[in-house]
């Protein structure tokens, strides 16, 4: 085998011994085939040195160099590459493969209805879209009141010539696509009726999209997931091709609108058959079935500074007019902070516990349910439970210019045997700005007596500021164990868990259910020595469903690890919210059906006798007991904050947009914080 040629250059004829240096002419490229090797040089590799204006006007993907100009925020650019598409800053944040960051945030471009717009270059073989028969075109667009009865959105064109273009354009109400001056697309009333007219200043999702099969072309247009117009071409229709794309007006800078264009995506493949849903976050290469290989521009969406910074575009776009960047954006009220959820539970019994939230950046308005901690039964003075603690909750709590939000979690109040009461649950609400919301207090610990009649012992009320329910008393009657409150509901109180006076041995089992979502009361059982009385049901915090039930009946039998014992828990639907906290059997498994949480009184951990006797989670009260009897503390609060739009309306409790839990995906936000995650 012939060895590779190697070529030794001890000198250079000609060349200074302080020059150092070998020059190739303009025009003129040194093309190495191989590896530079510079690891025996222990001095730099000097990079081409220019400002923006001096770039290579024809780059190649790899390109490196170092640019003088400034960046938005003042500071030199530095290094900067060229990725094939478009030039990028080092170190900069680039969504290339379709991830997405849960900082980024999502922009709009404002058009002021004046000489505002923004032009495009196409690709390299102009805005044919590559496909000659597939393509989608999507954005979303806030019509602020726009005069001009020919406003165009977006207008394809070729930069010289008579070549017929596409046009998106607001025909006074109605919603045209264009080609070559002649609607193909109509949609009357744009967004769907003339009670919402297309100035409503809301935000709405368009995409226009051909795609052709078995020899037909169709072409469809879509508005905020729905079907809106279609054209059936009954042949092969070729996309039209153009070299310029004209965003806020048309190409002449006339007819221009007064709103906001966002999330502009043009790609290179159809995305029929189905109208695609109202994305819930920016869009990226790789969301709604896009590919990053098909994705030809994508402009107004992740970690924009300006209209012309763009996650993909084929060239420098030029900005006329006063057209501005906005974080006014679809997917949150004022800003970018797309869609998201924090849950803060309590770190333990007997105390509140505080976190300092940060708020996303462009979150302007948040909304909150919070429940407060259960009380501790007691096995003092015959054994009362504790009462349940309160829900509340409030809405599009404005948070504009604030940067944290303080979170105060109530702990489950302590059950406690011979000599004590049970301790109180903790309150459980949010502070901005110096201003208390949602204040849900926590319930009264379990306080027998030995005097005869009934005792109340109170749940935890809800601040008349805000919406919700108190939660459930644990009446107490002398000579008898008595069960835990239910937590409140969203807007009614949880269930009541009251002994029967008449019958000190047998205490019945009376108890409520809980109303609008709250958790039922825990049933009394048997008086004597050998049984205790159930937790109380917690209450669901993903929105309002049924109510929550009362446990079931005892009367002088044994319990026999029934989950008819505890109170259920409130928001029972899976689509609405979850249980009060899941019974669990001896062996510590969870069965999915009741509200007590089932903490066994260790001293009783093979005794079928005992189950239950812990309040629900959140909120429910503990249950009580005798000196020997089991005995349990009450549930944990919480506190769950929500921000965002869906399908363009602000979350809301309890049923706008509340429950995401199970559609939790790369674009939805869930923080949890604490270590008391009792579900």
């Amino acid at each position: 085998m012939t060895e590779a040629a190697r070529l030794t250059v001890q000198s250079l004829s000609g060349i200074g011994t302080t020059l150092g240096q070998v020059s190739v002419s303009a025009g003129h490229t040194l093309e190495i085939g191989g590896v530079v090797d510079l690891s025996k040089n222990s001095g730099a590799f000097q990079l081409p040195v220019g400002n923006t204006g001096q770039r290579p006007s024809n780059p190649k993907a790899g390109y490196l160099r170092w640019n003088t100009d400034n960046d938005a925020e003042g500071n030199e650019i530095g290094v900067e590459y060229y990725d094939g598409y478009q030039w990028y800053q080092y170190g900069q944040f680039t969504e290339r493969a379709g991830t997405t960051s849960s900082a980024a945030v999502s922009y709009s471009a404002a058009f002021d209805g004046s000489g505002d717009y923004l032009l495009v270059p196409s690709p390299s073989n102009g805005w044919n879209f590559q496909s000659s028969e597939n393509w989608t075109v999507e954005l979303f667009y806030k019509d602020l009141g726009t005069s001009d009865n020919q406003a165009t959105l977006l207008e394809f064109y070729q930069h010289s010539g008579t070549v017929q273009k596409y046009t998106l354009r607001r025909n006074n109400n109605d919603l045209h696509w264009y080609e070559g001056g002649v609607s193909q697309l109509y949609a009357p009333n744009g967004w769907g009726s003339s009670s919402q007219p297309v100035g409503d200043g809301e935000w709405h999702y368009i995409v226009i999209d051909s795609r052709t099969t078995s020899g037909s072309t169709v072409w469809k247009m879509h508005v905020d997931g729905v079907t809106v117009a279609t054209k059936n071409w009954g042949l092969v229709k070729q996309a039209v091709k153009g070299d310029k794309l004209a965003v806020g007006a048309d190409r002449n800078g006339g007819n221009e609108i007064l709103g906001n264009i966002s999330n502009l995506r043009i790609t290179n493949a159809s995305l029929q058959p189905t109208p695609l849903p109202t994305p819930i976050s920016a869009l990226t290469t790789t969301s709604q079935g896009a590919t990053t290989a098909t994705v030809e521009l994508l402009m107004l969406s992740l970690n924009a500074v300006t209209p012309s910074t763009a996650v993909r575009t084929p060239g420098q776009i030029i900005i006329y007019g006063n057209t501005a960047a906005s974080e006014d954006n679809p997917f949150a009220a004022g800003g970018g902070g797309g869609v998201g959820e924090a849950i803060f539970h309590a770190d333990g019994p007997n105390q509140t516990t505080n976190y300092s939230w940060t708020i996303p950046a462009g979150v302007t308005k948040i909304s909150v349910i919070s429940v407060g901690g259960g009380g501790g039964g007691e096995a003092n003075h015959d054994g009362a439970g504790g009462g349940g603690g309160a829900l509340a909750y409030k809405n599009d709590i404005d948070v504009t210019g604030e940067s944290t939000v303080t979170v105060f979690v109530g702990g489950g109040g302590m059950a406690n045997g011979w000599g004590a009461y049970g301790q109180n649950g903790g309150n459980s609400y949010i502070q901005v700005g110096g201003s208390n919301h949602a204040y849900a207090g926590g319930g009264t610990g379990g306080k027998g007596n030995y005097s005869s009649g009934c005792h109340n012992i109170p749940g935890g009320s809800f601040s008349n500021a805000t919406n919700g329910g108190n939660g459930g008393n644990s009446s107490h009657y002398s000579g008898c164990r008595q069960a835990g409150g239910g937590a409140g509901g969203y807007s009614g109180g949880g269930g009541t868990n009251s002994g029967r006076v008449g019958n000190r041995q047998y205490s019945g089992c009376t108890s409520q259910d809980g109303q609008a979502g709250g958790g039922g009361g825990g049933a009394s059982c048997n008086g004597s020595s050998q049984y205790y009385s159930n937790g109380g049901g917690g209450t669901g915090i993903y929105g309002q469903g049924s109510n929550g039930q009362r446990g079931g009946p005892g009367g002088n039998s044994y319990p026999n690890n029934s989950t008819d014992f505890c109170g259920k828990g409130g928001s029972t639907a899976h689509n609405t919210g979850f249980r009060g906290y899941s019974v669990r059997s001896s062996n510590s498994t969870f069965s999915g059906t009741g509200s007590g949480y089932n903490r066994y009184h260790p001293s009783y951990n093979s005794n079928n006798n005992y189950t239950c006797p812990d309040g629900g989670f959140p909120g429910g009260g503990g249950g009580g007991g005798n000196s020997g009897d089991a005995y349990g503390m009450g549930g944990h609060g919480v506190v769950r904050i929500i921000y965002g739009k869906i399908d363009g309306s602000d979350r809301a409790f309890p049923t706008t947009g509340v429950d995401l839990s199970t559609e939790y995906d790369s674009n939805y936000t869930v923080e949890v914080n604490g270590t008391q995650k009792m579900y």
